[in-house]
């Protein structure tokens, strides 16, 4: 990997919010009536990849992972991520959700990608965001109100 010679450039671009389009809110715990559940914040692998391409180009870093626990149904990854000449490991979670679910090892190394950027600040401020509890639809598993995410950033001082 290359020597990054401004890191302080590229933290700017690994920091940055993700535009609204690139972030799902997933359904967290629900009151015991179901009617609201804990809004939680997420993007996908993809949108954590193209951030590092933003930042430093493709070929600038690079992710690899270990199995550390496989049953078939669950699956645990150290992941490796390294921009540069700086390495980041965490570890990621996956678990088979079914015949027509996601794959164990997809969502045990997607997660790991994400929870290295993280160390590096990608999505970082997803967990200084405000805590909403959303109206929600139990029966359905799902929010029936939208994460008003650009109010939300606005009010956290951020921007996309």
């Amino acid at each position: 990997m290359p020597i990054i010679s401004d890191w302080d450039a590229v933290s700017k671009v690994l920091h940055q919010p993700f535009p609204a389009s690139v972030v799902k809110a997933l359904p967290g715990v629900a009151t015991k009536d179901g009617t609201k559940a804990l809004s939680m914040l997420y993007v996908d692998a993809r949108a954590v990849a193209e951030r590092l391409d933003a930042a430093v180009g493709p070929g600038n870093w690079d992710f690899g992972f270990e199995v550390l626990h496989n049953d078939l149904k669950h699956m645990v990854v150290k992941g490796r991520l390294t921009i540069g000449e700086v390495t980041r490991e965490d570890v990621g979670e996956g678990k088979t959700t079914g015949l027509a679910g996601e794959n164990a090892c997809k969502g045990a190394v997607s997660d790991a990608l994400k929870r290295c950027a993280v160390l590096f600040g990608v999505g970082a401020y997803f967990y200084r965001m405000p805590q909403l509890w959303l109206a929600f639809d139990n029966q359905k598993k799902k929010f029936i109100d939208e994460y008003p995410y650009e109010r939300e950033l606005k009010r956290a001082g951020l921007k996309t």
